[in-house]
């Protein structure tokens, strides 16, 4: 049972619950590269939110649809996530791999994956990454998906899945800082 913590906001959740952010690019935990990495995405207007959780694209595996999901506050490790949090995660991972696995086209497939290091002072987030796999790609080693910038021609660009797949889920766009 995960213990209970404070319940003060971290990281990002300053844009989402008291968006007090002065403008584009401020992020309150500077440290955090995950808050870092969410403040970018806030500023572009490409940032999905959900209860507890967020979704983005992941810009560094372009043209591959890799989207990545994050809870808000600071956790982070899987075993203090709080039962809402965890509740949550497992909903969306239900809703959210289908549905990405629907814009990925004939035998594609997705998956998630948790490497999250929680003892890594700069990835203070626990986050998954749902992941494509196409045809063509090797089985066997989902950290070469997340290293891949490759996707079938046909593939759909990566914005317009995550603007799918997040608003068929209840998502909502947060607003551009």
């Amino acid at each position: 049972m995960p213990q209970a913590r404070a319940s003060v906001p971290g990281a990002y959740s300053f844009f989402l619950v008291r968006k007090t952010a002065a403008g584009p690019g401020d992020v309150a935990d500077e440290s955090c590269e995950c808050c870092v990495l969410v403040g970018r995405h806030l500023a572009a207007g490409d940032l999905y939110a959900f209860k507890h959780w967020t979704l983005n694209t992941n810009d560094s595996c372009r043209p591959r649809p890799n989207l990545v999901l994050q809870v808000i506050d600071h956790v982070p490790n899987v075993d203090e996530l709080n039962e809402h949090e965890l509740a949550e995660l497992g909903s969306l991972l239900s809703k959210l791999l289908p549905a990405l696995e629907s814009h990925l086209g004939k035998d594609a497939r997705a998956y998630f994956s948790y490497m999250n290091e929680g003892n890594d002072i700069d990835h203070r987030h626990v986050h998954v990454h749902l992941l494509a796999r196409f045809p063509a790609d090797a089985h066997g080693d989902p950290a070469a998906l997340l290293r891949s910038r490759w996707a079938p021609n046909e593939s759909e660009p990566p914005a317009r899945i995550l603007a799918s797949v997040a608003e068929a889920n209840s998502g909502r766009l947060v607003p551009r800082r």
